[in-house]
């Protein structure tokens, strides 16, 4: 099950992470967080496309990962 946001991303329910490395480990738990959570959702739906407006929602609940870690994911995950 997935559940896609406008900015262009998702992340199946009950994805692995482990053998992630830590700031990827970080993303996919804020991103299956976002998905849970309706006030961090449009958060991150108000930044678009911005991936740097991502990070920073981010880190201001406790993630941390880059824009450029972020735009990996997205790639790995069309």
């Amino acid at each position: 099950m997935c559940r896609s946001i406008r900015t262009g991303w998702c992340l199946a329910v009950g994805s692995p992470i482990a053998g992630l490395p830590m700031s990827m480990k970080q993303l996919e738990t804020f991103l299956a967080k976002a998905q849970s959570n309706d006030t961090i959702r449009r958060e991150v739906e108000s930044c678009g496309t911005d991936n740097t407006c991502v990070a920073k929602v981010a880190l201001r609940h406790g993630h941390k990962f880059s824009p450029a870690n972020l735009t990996r994911w997205q790639r790995e995950h069309q």
